[in-house]
């Protein structure tokens, strides 16, 4: 048996991957989830552990805030979500402030580039296992 996909475009692509994603029972979307979960758990041991009690934010407050999340079918993401006490201050601690004198101190961004390989490994298998079990029509 040969099958034959054609797509034309971003947004085709997006669908049909989602439609792939539904026929083989959420494979794909599993495995996005694994990789921010990856991230996230990463980010929580780079990311540094000060006092900060100059603006009476307890100690470890912005590694606990590290969450991950799915947003959507396909999509995951990683980091400290807007309405978190610690949202405030985990880009300055990210990407620094000169203008307070702190230095960056990335601890999100070399999570999400440590784990980019694993991540289209894991994302690339559930795709063809998805293929599979569609074109077997496990689903």
């Amino acid at each position: 048996m040969k099958i034959q996909v054609t797509v034309e475009g971003v947004r085709a692509v997006r669908r049909a991957m989602r439609e792939l994603d539904r026929r083989a029972g959420g494979e794909i979307g599993r495995a996005v989830a694994q990789s921010a979960d990856a991230i996230r758990d990463r980010a929580k041991v780079l990311v540094p552990v000060g006092t900060h009690d100059e603006h009476h934010h307890p100690r470890g407050q912005l590694r606990d805030a590290i969450t991950s999340e799915m947003v959507g079918q396909l999509w995951g993401r990683a980091g400290v979500p807007q309405e978190s006490p610690a949202a405030a201050y985990a880009p300055i601690v990210e990407f620094g402030d000169r203008g307070r004198n702190k230095p960056a101190q990335p601890y999100l961004w070399p999570a999400a580039e440590a784990e980019r390989p694993q991540h289209r490994r894991r994302v690339a298998a559930a795709i063809v296992r998805s293929i599979r079990m569609v074109a077997r029509g496990a689903r």
